[in-house]
């Protein structure tokens, strides 16, 4: 009784879309200011999936997130679940999580500059060096320094070369015939 009393509560305050120009409502191709999370949803009176593998869950109220009712009642937060089959949602979810946990790297405006800076440092503390060969290496070895100093590293990169793992994890080990 009490947990449905909880629900009720989180739901009205967290759980109900409502549609503002801060938020969600963008100019479409037509001009026309449309909920970029397509609200008012589809009313069900039970739940129903596609011809298409699309399911939509029973709504009876057409500005209410699905909400799962064990995190609603435990976290207190807004929460929207959606079923996943194999379709085309699974493959978005699986791209997303691909590309944030590998932290892709977005940010090349800046290489330009680093590498300026990195040829200047490098012209001021190399003239120590006869050799062509060895001054060209050095100044290779600099710019690569320069710009992993610079490079976002993912949670499961930093962990792998604290634990001295390396730059690859492996799920199996091969032994040569």
């Amino acid at each position: 009784m009490e947990n449905q009393a909880i629900e009720r509560r989180v739901v009205r305050s967290q759980q109900v879309h409502t549609c503002s120009r801060a938020t969600c409502l963008r100019f479409d191709r037509h001009g026309q200011l449309v909920c970029k999370r397509r609200a008012p949803w589809l009313l069900t009176p039970t739940n129903i999936i596609d011809e298409h593998g699309r399911c939509n869950p029973k709504r009876t109220y057409a500005f209410l997130n699905n909400f799962c009712p064990a995190i609603t009642t435990t976290l207190h937060c807004n929460n929207d679940i959606k079923l996943l089959t194999n379709g085309s949602d699974t493959k978005d979810v699986a791209w997303y999580f691909t590309d944030y946990s590998t932290k892709k790297q977005n940010k090349n405006n800046n290489v330009s500059a680093l590498m300026a800076s990195t040829l200047l440092y490098h012209q001021e503390h190399s003239n120590h060096l006869d050799d062509v060969v060895n001054h060209n290496r050095l100044l290779l070895f600099h710019c690569q320094h320069a710009i992993n100093r610079e490079m976002e590293h993912s949670g499961p990169q930093v962990i792998a070369y604290l634990m001295g793992w390396g730059n690859a994890i492996y799920s199996h080990h091969y032994v040569p015939l």
